[in-house]
């Protein structure tokens, strides 16, 4: 054998022996910056088992090992790194202030159940970075206590329904105000939102049409296109935040929105203010609602020289948005098929949509589509497995996504996961509208996101599945 291939072979042997050991000497930990964002203590108490077995891979300050620089290992690593960013960006969903997102658990649960993380190629070289039986079962109860945070209506960690990602939808809208609620549906109603008094908020999300309006994407005032899809508003109130953006950090945000938007409603709300003020009716059903007890604390004037609070005797804008978020509070679909049979309900579902659950479980599509929105708790890249944007062609602005706003370069289009609640009566799909038919949106999605080419049956159950998960809005299914 050639001097100098025994003297490669040599040396390879060399760097392996003791990259090993130094490897493993010592126990990783979080870069402080970002440990010092996280703050839930249940969370905080577990962030060593994440700096020794997630961090080198899934954060932009997971460190390098000393032989990264080798020829080939720099560039496998490097390569690694990137992909692994791309499905779960620790820094972003895991490590924050609060809770983290409910599909950031989806994700950790997914690896945790099938032993996918970290892989051998890693645990090859950092044996101490494997996950132990005990280390799992903590990770996993952690999780369960999260999700009763995460989940409203769900309050005990050893509810065996909290071991799934995805969770039946429990209505907890009975303890808000009625008359609030029902003011709030006038104003959703209203066609005075409108500069030219001709839309309200249903003519884009219609409750007799899946929470939207059918179209790629909505018209406004003086027949105006808008540049993006008009999402669901049924299970909102589920979200992290609203618009595909998420420019919106609550719903009474994303009610304000559309009015002063010059190709949505096009008016100023001092100029509805106006305009409502000068119906009696109206004004009296709002004081009704907003007087002396109603009115939200920011909005209330200092005490007079006597302690004495008097409301204020006019409409606000913040109070007309509040009124009309706390209608889409209200907005949730419970007791679908899906739902009743995870309640134990066994006939609730077909056997396509049996089989087309586990085909979505398997594939791990419920990762990004979890809780009880299943969707909507994260920003993922559209086309994390392929180049979406360039197979479509005619790039737009808004296809930067959660980059619009934030103007970081790692958001390039992320979009807000979308609910797949009453996907099947909530057409088209997609922020560009893409498809009208839910097969070819399932086919989009194995591709694009999770790098599977579905075969033509399991895209038929599939999409029973998906049928599955159409709801109830006031007793009746849309």
């Amino acid at each position: 054998m050639d001097k100098k291939i025994i003297a490669g072979i040599g040396a390879g042997a060399f760097i392996i022996a003791l990259a090993l050991p130094l490897s493993n000497m010592n126990a990783r930990t979080l870069d402080a910056s970002v440990a010092n964002r996280v703050t839930h203590p249940a969370l905080k108490a577990q962030l060593d088992f994440y700096a020794n077995s997630c961090v080198d891979c899934h954060s932009a300050t997971g460190l390098t090992p000393f032989y990264a620089s080798l020829p080939v290992a720099s560039s496998m690593i490097a390569e690694h790194r990137e992909e692994a960013m791309r499905y779960w960006d620790a820094d972003r969903e895991l490590f924050v202030d609060g809770l983290p997102s409910e599909a950031a658990l989806a994700k950790i649960q997914q690896v945790l159940d099938n032993g996918s993380m970290p892989p051998s190629s890693y645990t090859a070289m950092h044996w101490n970075a494997s996950v132990s039986a005990d280390e799992r079962d903590v990770q996993l109860a952690m999780i369960r206590t999260l999700r009763t945070e995460a989940s409203p209506g769900y309050d005990d960690p050893n509810d065996p329904l909290l071991a799934r990602a995805v969770l039946p939808i429990v209505d907890t809208s009975g303890s808000l105000d009625p008359a609030k609620i029902e003011l709030g549906r006038k104003l959703y109603n209203d066609t005075r939102l409108s500069v030219d008094n001709t839309l309200s908020c249903a003519s884009c999300h219609g409750l007799d049409m899946g929470g939207s309006d059918e179209a790629v994407s909505s018209t406004g005032v003086q027949d105006q296109k808008g540049p993006i899809n008009s999402p669901t508003v049924f299970n909102s109130v589920y979200a992290v935040a609203q618009f595909w953006d998420g420019r919106a950090h609550d719903l009474q945000a994303q009610a304000a929105g559309p009015v002063e938007n010059p190709i949505e409603m096009g008016d100023k709300w001092d100029d509805v203010v106006v305009e409502l003020a000068q119906d009696p009716v109206f004004v009296a059903e709002f004081m009704a609602v907003y007087g002396p007890e109603g009115w939200l604390p920011e909005q209330l004037p200092e005490p007079a020289e006597d302690g004495t609070l008097v409301a204020p005797t006019e409409l606000t804008a913040d109070a007309l948005t509040d009124a009309i978020a706390v209608f889409e509070m209200t907005l949730v679909t419970p007791d679908s098929p899906f739902d009743r049979w995870l309640k134990g309900e066994s006939d609730a579902m077909s056997a396509d949509a049996i089989a087309g659950w586990e085909i979505f479980d398997a594939k791990g599509c419920d990762t990004c589509h979890a809780g009880q929105a299943m969707g909507q708790t994260s920003f993922e890249k559209m086309g994390v497995t392929g180049d979406y944007f360039a197979a479509r062609g005619n790039p737009t602005d808004v296809d930067k996504g959660r980059m619009g706003v934030t103007e970081d370069a790692a958001d390039m289009h992320r979009f807000k996961v979308p609910t797949l609640r009453n996907v099947a009566v909530s057409w088209p799909y997609f922020h560009d509208g893409a498809t009208r038919d839910l097969a070819d949106a399932v086919r989009t999605m194995g591709e694009y996101q999770r790098e599977h080419e579905l075969a033509d049956d399991e895209i038929t159950k599939v999409v029973a599945f998906l049928e599955s998960l159409t709801g109830e809005y006031k007793g009746e299914s849309l």
